[in-house]
């Protein structure tokens, strides 16, 4: 490796975004960048407070004690080769996992430098690969019709912070748009008597499914019972045992995957490649990340998961965006690409 150098960065949204945990007013994280043979490569590490399990500063702590070993991790990850085939990337990343003596760095951290080595892998690869189809949040009726308008099939609505408003903008969504894919994200926001009271209303309204509708979802009751929709795990899903947990029990048919928040990119392959095989739908979605991340998001889902719709148009809820992928997506499909550049 010629040169590894890293930035902070700090992205304001456009308003604030609401969720149960509450609102979310900016981003901030780090910027990788690591060059070989006069190319560089780069990687976004990025906690989402309330809900990544590290914070900014663990991550920036790691990256200042732990130079030597990122750059032995990156350097050896150069010396290695692999295919575009999930379990020959799983097979380099494992190759390598030995560097880290047992300390791995912090989840954001971790996906930044597996993003960097899966670009060079990636760079003399003749990857044809399919545009992704995406879902767009929606907070009011002026962001649907603008998501109608400019091609996407799908809206992702929050749920779980008052419900009787949600009930009467679903209500006036299906009204005008009666065939609308929609998604439902309460981010654990209700407990199982909530649960038990809102769910079916919810449900009346046909959505594709509900996310992580539960504060216990992995030990709840409830979802034993018919609620007439399907559930999706995100929040509780970090590990290929986790995974394993929600398919022996039954628990869901949609598995959300936020690489970002999973630690090291064999571990998202390995949960992608194990729920596919069990006929399960896998969504990758961001962490409300730049999109420098987004663009990894979007490869793996072209790669590996083109048959699904996908949560990676997040770029316009920020003000301004370095790496902005605007021109990646069109008509409600994002345009991939393998060598990230910068626009």
């Amino acid at each position: 490796m010629d040169r590894f150098s890293y930035n902070h960065y700090e992205l304001q949204f456009r308003k604030s975004l609401q969720t149960s945990k509450g609102p979310v007013y900016s981003r901030t994280g780090f910027w990788l960048r690591a060059e070989i043979d006069k190319q560089s490569y780069f990687g976004e590490a990025a906690p989402l407070p309330g809900f990544s399990r590290e914070s900014l500063e663990q991550v920036q702590n790691f990256l200042r004690q732990s130079g030597s070993k990122l750059s032995a991790y990156l350097s050896k990850g150069f010396e290695q080769e692999s295919t575009d085939k999930i379990d020959s990337l799983i097979e380099s990343y494992s190759a390598i996992s030995d560097v880290w003596e047992g300390n791995t760095p912090p989840a954001s951290l971790h996906f930044a430098l597996d993003s960097i080595l899966f670009q060079y892998w990636l760079r003399n690869q003749d990857i044809r690969h399919a545009p992704v189809a995406l879902n767009v949040l929606a907070t009011n009726l002026d962001d649907v019709d603008s998501a109608v308008q400019a091609g996407f099939k799908t809206v992702k609505i929050k749920i779980g912070i008052d419900e009787e408003k949600e009930f009467r903008f679903l209500s006036d969504i299906r009204a005008s748009w009666p065939d609308l894919n929609i998604r439902l994200d309460a981010n654990q926001a209700f407990t199982d008597k909530q649960a038990a009271k809102f769910i079916p209303r919810y449900a009346t309204f046909m959505p594709e499914y509900i996310e992580d509708p539960f504060r216990s979802f992995g030990l709840s009751a409830l979802h034993q019972r018919d609620f007439k929709v399907a559930f999706a795990a995100d929040e509780s899903l970090r590990s290929v045992e986790d995974l394993n947990e929600y398919i022996n029990k039954n628990y869901c048919e949609v598995f959300i995957i936020k690489p970002m928040m999973i630690n090291g990119l064999s571990k998202s392959l390995s949960i992608i490649s194990k729920a596919v095989s069990g006929g399960k739908k896998v969504i990758l979605t961001t962490s409300l990340d730049s999109g420098l991340a987004r663009r990894t998001y979007a490869l793996l889902a072209s790669m590996f998961l083109s048959d699904f719709t996908h949560g990676i148009a997040t770029g316009n809820l920020l003000h301004t965006d370095s790496w902005t992928d605007e021109h990646l997506i069109e008509n409600g499909l994002y345009h991939s690409e393998i060598h990230f550049r910068q626009k």
